[in-house]
């Protein structure tokens, strides 16, 4: 199969986002059977919505999904008398993790968001996430209820860095600070909630951004 089918144009952007059927298919709004339709080559082309809504997960233009122009899409490159064209990553969205009492992460992609690729740390790409904040015990450091936080595991977490902690099995949102081997102080950036130490805590990833919609 080859780039001058879309059925191998697919393939390739696929390929070059990392991104799998099942979750293109969320992505773009379409059953996962439709997908792998496509991919085989084994029903017509998509509609116009459906090209749209495909290209969009992916990160691309119409145009390079149907094979009719360059590279001109959200890349590195810059087009013609004009400014760079940033590049984005289609990170997924995991369950809620709580900021403040209460609440467990649910670890499952529940939709992926395009997140511009100069939030996320050079080579962190594959590992990072994004996730909702619940509660006010981060208010002072900007985290609100709703926002989405860009979470990076395999980044160092140092002292005051924030970050998502689990502790027994209720992932939250602290200031963390190692107090020795095994000890940990967990800080909220809001008075009313006094600092908090732990014996047994999982650091799950750092926070590197929050983002809101308005």
């Amino acid at each position: 199969m080859t780039e001058h089918t879309f059925a191998g144009r697919l393939q390739q952007l696929m390929a070059e986002v990392g991104i799998e059927a099942r979750a293109l298919a969320r992505a773009a709004d379409l059953s996962e059977s439709t997908i792998y339709r496509y991919l085989a080559g084994d029903r017509r082309e998509p509609g116009a919505g459906q090209i749209v809504a495909i290209a969009r997960a992916l990160g691309v233009s119409p145009g390079r999904l149907l094979g009719v122009e360059g590279e001109t899409d959200e890349s590195d490159e810059t087009l013609s008398g004009s400014e760079p064209v940033a590049r984005f990553e289609l990170l997924p969205v995991v369950g809620s993790v709580t900021a403040g009492p209460g609440g467990v992460a649910e670890e499952q992609v529940e939709e992926y968001r395009h997140i511009p690729s100069t939030f996320i740390p050079r080579g962190q790409e594959r590992s990072c996430f994004l996730v909702q904040a619940r509660g006010e015990s981060m208010v002072d450091a900007g985290i609100r209820e709703g926002d989405l936080l860009l979470v990076c595991p395999t980044v160092a977490v140092h002292d005051g860095d924030v970050a998502i902690v689990d502790v027994d099995g209720e992932a939250m949102v602290k200031r963390v600070y190692i107090q020795s081997v095994r000890r940990v102080m967990l800080v909220s950036d809001n008075s009313a909630y006094p600092p908090r130490f732990v014996d047994r805590a999982r650091i799950i990833g750092r926070v590197m951004k929050g983002m809101r919609d308005y």
